[in-house]
C-alpha cells in the first residue's frame, strides 16, 4: 500500500514538473479566447485557478475545471437567452401563454460529450474545456422528441379521462402535462440555439396548450376576485406534487426575464407561502445561506402584464436533476391588483431597465479572472424590505481589488466599498465582505455592481454627503473611466457582477 500511495504522487510530481516545462499553449497565454477548437463546431470554456498553501493542484485543478465548465454553460446561455427573446418578439410577447417561464439554468444544463484539458504553469492551473456542437446538440435533440412524446400521450389521455367522465383523474393528467411542456421548451431553445436542424416549433402544440389551459379552468371552476385567489389557484394547481414531502426554496416573482421585482409580487409570494403550507405537503424553506439549508426544490415565478390583467407563471425544479415537476399558472384580472393597492411595477423601472443593460453592455473579456457574488438571499431575484441586512459574499481565483457600487433609485450611485484587498491566504473560497448595509427608503429597484480587478483601481470623482460618497460621475462615464483600466495596463485583469435588488417598505 506504501509502495503504490508512493508511485501516485511519483507519477503527479511527475506531471507537474514536465507541465512547468512544457511550451505554453496559446489557449494559455491568450486565457482562452484563441483555442485550436473551430468556433463553428465547438463550444469551449476557459477556466483558471491559483495554487496556494490552502489550495494544492489537485483542488486548484478542480476549481479551475468547474470554472471552465460554467463558462462554457454562460456561452451556451448567451445563445439561448438571445433565441428567446427573438421568439417573444415574433410571438409578439405571447410566449408566456404556453406557460414556461425559463430556460435551462446553468444548474439543470447537462453537458454530453465534455472535453478538458490542462496546463499548470507557476503557480497557475490553466483548463480549456470542449464540447462539440452537433454532439451536445443530438443529446438534446433525441431529449426533445422523447418529451413531445410524453406531452401529447399525457394530453391525449386527459382527452380520453374527460370524455369517460373521469373528471379527477383528467384534471391530474393536465396537470402533469404541464411541467413536461414547460421541459420540453427549454430543451427545444437549447436544440436551436446549437444550430437548430428541426422542423418542429412550440406553436405546433399551440390547440393542446390551449385545451389544457381552457380545461383546467373548468375543472377548478374557481373565479379570481382577490390576490388570495390568485394564491390558492396556484397552490392547488401543482398536481401529484403536492403530496410530496419536498423542501421547497419559493424565489421571488419578479417580472418577465428582467429579475425585477414588485410590492405586488411579494404580497402574491407571502400569500402563496401560506398556501402551499396550508394545502400541500411541501415544507418551504427560504433562502439564507447563514443557515445552510438545504431544499430539495426551487419555484421561480415571472409575471407579464398585457395591459387587461396579468399573468403569474411559477416553476418547480428538482435541484438535483434540474428536471421541471410543477408547472402552474393564474390570470389575474387588472381590476383586482388595482383593488389590492399594490404597485405592479416600481417607479423607476425604466430608468432601472436602461442601468442595467448599460453595466451588461460590453463587459469585456475578464483573462481569467473569476468572480462570484452573492447575498444572504442568494444572487437572483433579491428582494429586501425595509430595515432587512444585507451583507455580501464573494469568491475570487486571484488576489483582487474589490469595488462596490451601488446604484439607489433615484439615480445616485454610492461608493460603498473601494479597493478592499483579497489576499491570496483568501482566494479560492468564500469571503464575506466586514460591511453591513440596511435597507431604508426610498424604495425601488436598486443594483450592486461589484467589481474585482487585480490591480489597485484608480481614482473616482465623489462628493461625500452626511459621511456617505456619492459618484459624481454619471454611469457611461464611469464604466468607461473603469473599463478602459485595461486599455492602459494590458496585463490587467478584471471582471465585474450586478446583483438586481428590489427594495419595498416593509409589509405589515
Amino acid at each position: 500500500m506504501i509502495w503504490i500511495q508512493k508511485t501516485v504522487v511519483t507519477a503527479f510530481l511527475l506531471f507537474y514538473f514536465f507541465s512547468l516545462n512544457a511550451q505554453t499553449p496559446v489557449w494559455v497565454s491568450s486565457y482562452g479566447t484563441n483555442t485550436p477548437y473551430d468556433g463553428n463546431s465547438f463550444i469551449t470554456g476557459f477556466g483558471m485557478a491559483q495554487i496556494t498553501p490552502d489550495t494544492p493542484v489537485d483542488q486548484a485543478l478542480a476549481m479551475a475545471e468547474s470554472y471552465a465548465r460554467t463558462d462554457l454553460i454562460q456561452k451556451v446561455q448567451v445563445q439561448v437567452s438571445s433565441l428567446t427573446s427573438s421568439f417573444e418578439d415574433e410571438t409578439n410577447g405571447n410566449y408566456n401563454s404556453q406557460f414556461t417561464n425559463e430556460t435551462e439554468s446553468a444548474s439543470s444544463l447537462n453537458l454530453f460529450g465534455l472535453s478538458t484539458e490542462n496546463q499548470v504553469e507557476n503557480s497557475m492551473v490553466y483548463v480549456l474545456s470542449n464540447v462539440k456542437k452537433d454532439v451536445l446538440q443530438e443529446q438534446y435533440r433525441e431529449r426533445m422528441n422523447g418529451l413531445l412524446d410524453q406531452f401529447l400521450q399525457t394530453a391525449n389521455q386527459a382527452k380520453s379521462s374527460l370524455d369517460a367522465g373521469n373528471k379527477d383523474l383528467a384534471l391530474e393528467q393536465l396537470m402533469e402535462a404541464k411541467p413536461v411542456y414547460s421541459d420540453l421548451f427549454s430543451t427545444w431553445t437549447v436544440v436551436q440555439s446549437l444550430g437548430g436542424g428541426v422542423n418542429w416549433r412550440p406553436e405546433n402544440v399551440r390547440d393542446e396548450i390551449n385545451f389544457i389551459n381552457q380545461q383546467v379552468s373548468a375543472l377548478i371552476n374557481r373565479p379570481v376576485t382577490t390576490l388570495d385567489d390568485a394564491a390558492w389557484w396556484l397552490a392547488n394547481t401543482l398536481g401529484k406534487e403536492s403530496n410530496q414531502p419536498h423542501t421547497v426554496n419559493l424565489s421571488a416573482i419578479t417580472y418577465k426575464n428582467t429579475g425585477i421585482s414588485s410590492e405586488f409580487a411579494n404580497y402574491l409570494r407571502q400569500l402563496l407561502t401560506r398556501q402551499i403550507g396550508n394545502r400541500t405537503n411541501w415544507s418551504i424553506v427560504e433562502t439564507d445561506a447563514r443557515l445552510k439549508q438545504d431544499p430539495t426544490h426551487l419555484m421561480t415565478g415571472t409575471f407579464w402584464d398585457n395591459g387587461e390583467d396579468v399573468q403569474v407563471i411559477l416553476n418547480t425544479r428538482e435541484i438535483e436533476s434540474g428536471k421541471i415537476v410543477t408547472t402552474t399558472e393564474v390570470t389575474i384580472p387588472g381590476e383586482v391588483i388595482e383593488q389590492s393597492g399594490y404597485d405592479i411595477l416600481p417607479e423607476n423601472y425604466e430608468t432601472a431597465l436602461a442601468d442595467l443593460k448599460a453595466m451588461k453592455e460590453n463587459k469585456g473579456d475578464n483573462r481569467g479572472l473569476q468572480l462570484e457574488v452573492w447575498t444572504a438571499k442568494g444572487q437572483d431575484q433579491l428582494v429586501y424590505e425595509e430595515g432587512e441586512l444585507l451583507e455580501v459574499s464573494l469568491q475570487v481565483n486571484l488576489p483582487s481589488y474589490i469595488r462596490i457600487l451601488y446604484h439607489l433609485n433615484d439615480g445616485t450611485r454610492v461608493l460603498l466599498v473601494d479597493s478592499h484587498f483579497i489576499n491570496d491566504r483568501d482566494i479560492n473560497k468564500p469571503y464575506t465582505l466586514p460591511y453591513q448595509f440596511e435597507c431604508v427608503a426610498p424604495f425601488g429597484v436598486e443594483m450592486m455592481q461589484v467589481i474585482a480587478q487585480s490591480e489597485p483601481f484608480e481614482r473616482v470623482e465623489t462628493k461625500t454627503i452626511d459621511g456617505i460618497p456619492y459618484l459624481t460621475e454619471d454611469l457611461e462615464k464611469f464604466i468607461a473611466n473603469t473599463r478602459g483600466f485595461k486599455i492602459k495596463k494590458q496585463e490587467a485583469q478584471q471582471t465585474e457582477e450586478v446583483l438586481t435588488i428590489t427594495t419595498i417598505k416593509k409589509t405589515e
